[in-house]
């Protein structure tokens, strides 16, 4: 569960963690991205980092809060792909 701090409130959410521009081991990586996603809304919150000195520093965040009630129709190209 996550707090969101704003008009969502308390989310169960799955975050993400993607690490690259790493040394051959992966044990020591460059840039960082976490991908917060939450149950029946989908992706939320995305940050940025970078390493430094061994530290990850946050470059940039995207909170993607701006949510309205609607429907949408799933259309697949492939007639088969939801069997």
């Amino acid at each position: 569960m996550a707090d969101t701090g704003d008009s969502m409130g308390t989310v169960q959410t799955r975050t993400l963690t993607y690490s690259y521009g790493c040394n051959s081991s992966y044990s020591q990586c460059a840039y960082k991205e976490t991908f917060s996603l939450g149950l029946n809304i989908g992706l939320y919150d995305w940050k940025y980092y970078i390493s430094k000195k061994g530290k990850w520093v946050l470059q940039q965040e995207s909170d993607i809060d701006l949510f309205t009630l609607g429907q949408s129709v799933p259309m697949f190209s492939c007639t088969n792909t939801y069997q």
